[in-house]
């Protein structure tokens, strides 16, 4: 009797190392794994929205033309207008998507425009494009997420 029961015990022991064993290599390779086309599609679409909302053109306080980027790069900040073309512009280019749009300039946040306040857990997508002027870097940030 006494045997058996160490049999058993053994047996047990190995199935455990076996299940162990298979939960780690089976996170090891989900984490290494390479990220499937659909998602390196969505990254994309995230980056390529950023560009184009940077480069679009807005009037500045003057009423000139300017893009986005241009503005907020040599100015202090958006004003209502501004962050009203920003949401309009992220609407059109990412439909069905929520999002949160920032600028900061040397770490202090000038802009913001999002669709929801709060980031949902799950899969992000964020695009970041820095700039340097006369030594103060601008950070604009997307952020995006499917709903």
């Amino acid at each position: 009797m006494k045997g058996c029961k160490q049999g058993m015990a053994g047996i047990f022991d190995a199935f455990v190392f076996l299940a162990i064993a298979s939960l780690v290599s089976v996170s090891m390779l989900t984490a290494f794994a390479a990220p499937s086309p659909l998602e390196e599609e969505r990254q994309q679409r995230v980056e390529d929205s950023l560009t184009v909302l940077l480069r679009t053109t807005v009037k500045d306080a003057d009423g000139n033309a300017r893009a986005l980027q241009d503005l907020l790069l040599t100015g202090r900040g958006a004003d209502d207008g501004t962050e009203e073309e920003i949401a309009l512009t992220l609407e059109l280019l990412l439909p069905g998507w929520e999002w949160t749009w920032s600028a900061r300039r040397s770490g202090i946040e000038i802009a913001v425009v999002s669709t929801s306040a709060v980031v949902p857990e799950g899969t992000v997508y964020c695009s970041i494009v820095r700039e340097t002027l006369q030594g103060e870097v601008v950070e604009y940030r997307l952020e995006a997420w499917l709903t």
